[in-house]
């Protein structure tokens, strides 16, 4: 697992933890984001998880 570069508890929110990214982990996440209407402008909407992962790696 990747160490955190910075933990916060943040007060109303939980805690917000800032690491790298880790393309194997992360891709299902980040491929959420990334297929959003709203985030065309990366010109990632309609990829795969695979590509995601292999763009972010």
């Amino acid at each position: 697992m990747t160490t955190p570069v910075h933990v916060q508890t943040v007060e109303g929110l939980g805690t917000v933890t800032v690491r790298p990214i880790d393309p194997d982990r992360d891709a299902p996440l980040l491929h959420g984001w990334v297929n959003e209407e709203r985030a065309r402008f990366w010109g990632m909407v309609g990829t795969t998880v695979e590509q995601v992962r292999d763009i972010y790696a």
